[in-house]
């Protein structure tokens, strides 16, 4: 789910919340449950849209299609680590 989404945003630069919103209601239960995972996947991008921006002069959403599992996984890994950074217990 999370793939597609970065493809359709590499593609148009936007995230069609009514599409994904559709099909997450077709892999959980409750309303509740699957608008706070769009939500995510939103945040993702969005926090990430500078970086998502200028990897797109490099990365079109085919180039990103064509990465291997591995790469995409760290590809989205990357996202994760620069919109919700972890704090270290020593500050």
């Amino acid at each position: 789910m999370l793939e597609a989404a970065i493809y359709d945003y590499l593609t148009n630069g936007t995230l069609d919340k009514e599409k994904y919103l559709s099909h997450i209601k077709q892999y959980t239960k409750g309303d509740n449950r699957a608008g706070k995972i769009l939500k995510h996947i939103s945040v993702l991008l969005t926090k990430n849209e500078e970086i998502i921006s200028k990897i797109s002069n490099h990365l079109d959403a085919d180039a990103f299609a064509e990465l291997s599992t591995t790469e995409r996984k760290a590809f989205v890994l990357c996202l994760f680590v620069t919109a919700f950074p972890l704090r270290t217990i020593f500050s």
